[in-house]
C-alpha cells in the first residue's frame, strides 16, 4: 500500500492552506503562509501568525484553538508546559501563562528561551542556564549552568 503524500502548506491569496489527502484546509489571513508550523511537539502544534498570535492545530491539522498571550508580555514564541500552561518569551523576559487568562506571571526577567524539553521539563536559558518548570508552583527555578 503507498503511503500517504505528507501534507503540503502554501498560501492562497491570503490564507494559509495545508493541504492532506482529505483535501484542503484554510486557516485564514491571521496566519501567513511564509511562518513555520513548529512540530516539536505532536499533541500542540503552533502555527505563528500576526505578531503575538499563534493558532494551535492537531495532529491532523485542524484548529484546536487561537492563543493570544496578554499584549503587556510583547511574547516573540510560545512553549506548551503542561496542561493549559505555556512558556512565553518576551522582551521583559520569561513569562508563564494559562491560556485564556488575562495575564501572565514573569517568571524569568531579562532572561530568555534556547530550547525547552516537555519530558523532563528542563528549560535552557539564553547563556546556558539550565532551570526546571515545576507546574505545581508555576516557576522555574535554576537547576545549573551549563558551559
Amino acid at each position: 500500500m503507498p503511503r500517504p503524500a505528507p501534507p503540503t502548506i502554501a498560501g492562497k491569496d491570503s490564507d494559509l492552506v495545508i493541504t492532506t489527502a482529505d483535501g484542503p484546509r484554510y486557516l485564514g489571513y491571521a496566519y501567513l503562509a511564509h511562518r513555520e508550523i513548529n512540530f516539536d511537539d505532536p499533541a500542540h502544534y503552533l502555527v505563528a501568525g500576526m505578531p503575538g498570535h499563534w493558532l494551535q492545530i492537531d495532529i491532523n491539522f485542524n484548529p484546536v484553538c487561537p492563543l493570544v498571550p496578554p499584549a503587556d508580555t510583547h511574547a516573540t514564541s510560545i512553549v506548551w508546559l503542561a496542561g493549559d500552561d505555556w512558556l512565553l518569551d518576551g522582551s521583559a523576559g520569561l513569562w508563564v501563562w494559562t491560556a485564556g487568562q488575562p495575564t501572565a506571571t514573569l517568571m524569568r526577567p531579562k532572561a530568555h528561551l534556547r530550547q525547552y524539553n516537555a519530558n523532563s521539563r528542563l528549560v535552557l536559558l539564553a547563556g546556558n542556564r539550565l532551570a526546571r518548570f515545576a507546574p505545581d508552583r508555576r516557576a522555574t527555578p535554576t537547576a545549573a549552568c551549563c558551559c
